[in-house]
């Protein structure tokens, strides 16, 4: 799993061609990130201290866990539709 905070060398953030321009709404785009970050073969560091503030005011995440099908449909434009499709996340062809 990637997401939340995330820290990068620059060098290693250009490697792996940052994040995808490609994705709108809300989801995938990390995952995306992690597989170019796999397949570039960077190591990932765990830091367990510090804390943060998001500034977000919704949890989108939260809809999709609690599972209301009311409330997921309701923010259902602020979501990526890929999310949505029953098939395996792969690389992107163009990044």
């Amino acid at each position: 799993f990637i997401g939340g905070v995330l820290g990068f060398r620059p060098e290693d953030f250009r490697r792996v061609n940052g994040y995808p321009n490609d994705y709108w709404g809300w989801g995938l785009e990390d995952d995306q990130l992690a597989l170019r970050i796999a397949h570039c073969g960077l190591r990932i560091s765990r830091v367990r201290r510090g804390s943060y503030q998001d500034l977000d005011p919704v949890n989108m995440k939260g809809f999709l866990d609690k599972g209301d099908r009311g409330e997921i449909q309701q923010h259902m434009p602020w979501y990526n539709v890929e999310m949505f499709r029953k098939r395996a996340l792969e690389l992107d062809q163009d990044w």
